[in-house]
C-alpha cells in the first residue's frame, strides 16, 4: 500500500486533477469560507441566486416558461423569502420535461446520477465535472469534521455490491493504488455474515465506519451481544436513513465513539452533517438554499417542515425548488462551533415514511422507535401502510418474546393512531428496501405531503 504522505500530498489531488473535478481548490476555499458570519453566507448564497435565474432564465426553456407564465423576471427573486413566488419542482415535473429541463449545449460535459426515491421509478438528474468537483469538495469538508482525510482507512457499510458497478475507470484505479476503503454489503446482515464483518474490520483497523443508519445499529447490537469490544474506530459516519435516539447510544456504545450523522440525496448533493460539537448538523450553505416548508410558508425557528432544495451549481439541469420528499426541523440558534453555515437540528425522514392517522394526521415514523425501545422480546419490525385507515406490522421474535408484549404496541398504536387496523404477521427477518439496501422502519404508499 502507499505510504499515508504520498497519499494525501500526491496522489490523491492528482487523481482529481486528471478528472477535471477542482476538489482541491474547491476544499480549500470552503474550509475558509465556513467560518464567514451567517449573513455574509446568507449574501454569497443570494449572489449565486441571480446568476443561476438568470442562467436558466436565458438557457433552460422549463424555466423560461415557469418565469413566463407566471408574469416574474430573475431580479424579481431578491431574498429567500422570494423563492415563494416560484412552483415547488417536483420529480414528475422533471420527468414530463426532461429535454426542457437541460441548458442546450451542454451535452458534452454533463455525466447521469440515477435516484430511485421512494416511489421506485427510475429518474435520472444531470451535472458536469464542475458541479460534482464542488460537491466533493463539500463531502470532504464535512468528512474531515469528523477525522476523515484522504489517506485514512474507512470501512463502507452499505449496498456496496450495486454501488461497485458504478465506479469510473480513474475511481477504480485510485481505489486499487490507495486501497483505503473495505467495501461491506449491507444485504446480508445473518449472525453468520456480521462474524465475518467483525475479522474483516479487526484485521483492516479502520479511522471510519461509515454506512446506513440501520445497518450500522444491527452491527452494534450483535458486537454488544457478543461482547467483541476489539473495534475501536475514531468515528462513526451515517447516512441514508434516519438516524434514531436509541440508533446512536447503542452504536456509540458498541464502537466507543460518537456518531456523525450525514444528510446528502442521491440527487447530486450532500446537504448537511453534524457539527463536531454534535449539537446540530450544519448545511452546505455555499452549495445550496434549504428550505423547510408547511401549508406552503417557510416556517419558523425548531418546527417541522418538508425540505425543499436550490442547487446554486447546477448549470446543466438547474434544480430550483427541489422536492425532495424528506422532512426535517431548522433551528437559528447559534452553533458554539462558530460556523456561520445554516443548521438543522434534526432530519426527520422521509415524508413517505409518515404515517397518517385516523384523524387524518401525520405521524412521524419516529414515534415507532420510542415505542419498541419499551419492548425487549421484539428483535426487529417494519410499519406499513398501504390504504388509509389500515396498518400492516411486521415483527421478527426475540428470545424474550411474550404475547402481552404484543398488546402493549398494538394498544399504544391505537391511543396514537386512532381506531386504525393494526394487522400482525410475524417474519423471521426484515428485508432490505430498494436497490441500494436500506431499512425502514415504517413505509406509506399514500400521498402524504407537509406543503
Amino acid at each position: 500500500m502507499i505510504s499515508d504522505v504520498l497519499v494525501k500530498n500526491v496522489f490523491f489531488p492528482l487523481f482529481e486533477r486528471l478528472s477535471g473535478y477542482d476538489t482541491m481548490k474547491h476544499l480549500r476555499e470552503l474550509k475558509k469560507s465556513q467560518w464567514l458570519p451567517p449573513e455574509e453566507i446568507k449574501r454569497i448564497q443570494l449572489k449565486k441566486l441571480g446568476h443561476l435565474l438568470k442562467h436558466s432564465y436565458d438557457n433552460v426553456p422549463y424555466y423560461h416558461r415557469v418565469f413566463k407564465d407566471l408574469n416574474l423576471r430573475p431580479e424579481d427573486i431578491r431574498t429567500h423569502d422570494d423563492l415563494l413566488k416560484l412552483p415547488v419542482l417536483t420529480k414528475d415535473d422533471i420527468r414530463n420535461n426532461y429535454s426542457d429541463m437541460i441548458a442546450p449545449g451542454t451535452e458534452a460535459v454533463h455525466f447521469k446520477t440515477a435516484t430511485g426515491g421512494s416511489t421506485g421509478k427510475p429518474l435520472n438528474l444531470i451535472r458536469d465535472r464542475r458541479h460534482f468537483g464542488f460537491v466533493k469538495g463539500i463531502n470532504w469538508r464535512f468528512r474531515q469534521w469528523a477525522g476523515w482525510d484522504f489517506q485514512t482507512r474507512w470501512v463502507n457499510l452499505t449496498g456496496e455490491s450495486f454501488d461497485d458497478v458504478t465506479f469510473s475507470r480513474t475511481s477504480k484505479l485510485k481505489q486499487s493504488l490507495i486501497g483505503t476503503k473495505l467495501p461491506l454489503s449491507s444485504f446480508n446482515m445473518s449472525e453468520n455474515a456480521m462474524q465475518d464483518f467483525m475479522t474483516e474490520i479487526k484485521g483492516y483497523e479502520p479511522k471510519i465506519v461509515r454506512g446506513f443508519a440501520s445497518a450500522l445499529y444491527i452491527l452494534a447490537k450483535f458486537m454488544i451481544k457478543n461482547q467483541i469490544d476489539s473495534i475501536r474506530p475514531d468515528s462513526i459516519i451515517t447516512i441514508s436513513e434516519t438516524l434514531f435516539d436509541h440508533q446512536r447510544k447503542t452504536i456509540e456504545e458498541a464502537f466507543d465513539c460518537k456518531v456523525f450523522n450525514d444528510y446528502g440525496c442521491r440527487e447530486g448533493w450532500v446537504m448537511a452533517f453534524e457539527c463536531p460539537t454534535h449539537n446540530c448538523m450544519h448545511t452546505a450553505s455555499e452549495q445550496v438554499i434549504p428550505e423547510f416548508i408547511r401549508n406552503g410558508e417557510h416556517i419558523t425557528d425548531n418546527e417541522l417542515g418538508e425540505i425543499i432544495v436550490t442547487d446554486l451549481h447546477n448549470y446543466v439541469m438547474p434544480l430550483i425548488r427541489y422536492q425532495t420528499g424528506d422532512a426535517g426541523i431548522p433551528t437559528e440558534e447559534e452553533c458554539s462551533c462558530g460556523r456561520g453555515l445554516g443548521s438543522v437540528k434534526s432530519i426527520e425522514g422521509r415524508v413517505h415514511d409518515f404515517i397518517l392517522t385516523a384523524e387524518g394526521k401525520l405521524l412521524p415514523g419516529e414515534f415507532f422507535p420510542h415505542l419498541f425501545k419499551e419492548v425487549s422480546g421484539i428483535e426487529e419490525y417494519q410499519i406499513i401502510q398501504r390504504t388509509e385507515g389500515e396498518l400492516l406490522l411486521k415483527i421478527v421474535k426475540g428470545d424474550n418474546y411474550l404475547d402481552p408484549d404484543l398488546d402493549y404496541i398494538t394498544r399504544n398504536i391505537k391511543k396514537y393512531c386512532g381506531n386504525l387496523n393494526v394487522e400482525i404477521e410475524f417474519v423471521h427477518e426484515i428485508q432490505p428496501i430498494g436497490r441500494f439496501g436500506k431499512r425502514r422502519v415504517t413505509i406509506s404508499f399514500l400521498n402524504n405531503s407537509l406543503t
